[in-house]
């Protein structure tokens, strides 16, 4: 029986996310703060993010998001498609989603997958991505940006923007609306998100129209300060995982380890305060309006 097959949704989802199989839960003290449904995938803590369990953390994250069942969505046209770097790196590999008709030039979404900076790849989201694409009727480009350790910040970042001022340069062959191009991630996805719409304000070229944050890593003082509430890191994403995705980001700096990477997404919190706020309604994807 394939694991997913007597779990709830959101249960199959955290289990994606975790990259492990269940088992008898243990007793633990702050567990019946977690809602019921959700505490059979907690069963077992996951081990320490190191580089000996890196690669199987990678392989069990896309197989378990291999196992969901695609829908049947005719109207969406899907596509595997490398864009050039700008930077001179390899071609990006990016996955696409699309109305298959449309009388008007279509908004876009680039979506940015989880992962804590070293794992996932645009499959962890593929449902989630064609039902979007549907519902919003919209373009969907799913990045699939290269990795820490192999490949620290800025590769990442760079990644990202190349394939943002791609779009912007091809948008009227593309048949997409240039002023309508946002960002969007979750998780680690969502601090490359806040950090690439930093990168495209400071290169003083073409700005995303708005940023669709989702849980994002881009808080630093969950790596750096000790004196965070105990319940702060206890399920499914440790503060010892924070540390150590933020060194293997950061490898090549010689800053200290987090800070060349979390100092534009430390930028990007205080930006909350802003006289123009960073954070814009993604309800700018589904309007005729420009912006």
């Amino acid at each position: 029986m394939p694991i997913h097959a007597h779990l709830s949704q959101s249960n199959y989802y955290l289990i994606v996310l975790l990259g492990h199989k269940l088992i008898a839960l243990p007793f633990m003290s702050t567990i019946e703060l977690v809602d019921p449904e959700l505490r059979d995938a907690l069963a077992q803590p996951l081990p320490p993010l190191t580089a000996e369990s890196l690669t199987q953390r990678r392989a069990n994250a896309l197989e378990l998001a291999a196992a969901v069942p695609k829908p049947n969505l005719p109207d969406i046209a899907t596509d595997e498609i490398y864009i050039e770097s700008a930077f001179g790196a390899t071609p990006i590999r990016v996955l696409t989603y699309r109305p298959v008709t449309s009388n008007n030039p279509l908004p876009v979404i680039v979506h940015i997958h989880g992962g804590g900076f070293v794992m996932g790849a645009p499959e962890m989201k593929d449902v989630e991505n064609r039902l979007f694409a549907s519902e919003l009727r919209c373009a969907i480009y799913s990045v699939d940006h290269r990795l820490a350790p192999e490949s620290p910040h800025p590769a990442p970042v760079e990644d990202i923007y190349s394939v943002f001022a791609w779009l912007h340069a091809n948008a009227d062959r593309l048949g997409l609306d240039p002023a309508r191009i946002g960002i969007k991630g979750e998780s680690g996805g969502g601090g490359f998100a806040a950090g690439a719409a930093l990168y495209a304000r400071d290169r003083q070229g073409p700005k995303f129209a708005f940023q669709h944050l989702i849980y994002p890593m881009i808080d630093d003082r969950t790596a750096v300060r000790k004196d965070l509430h105990p319940y702060v890191g206890e399920f499914v994403w440790t503060q010892a995982n924070t540390i150590s995705a933020g060194v293997r980001c950061s490898a090549k700096s010689r800053a200290r380890p987090t800070s060349r990477l979390m100092r534009p997404l430390h930028e990007q919190r205080m930006c909350l305060a802003c006289r123009r706020p960073t954070f814009r309604s993604a309800v700018l994807i589904s309007s005729s309006k420009k912006t």
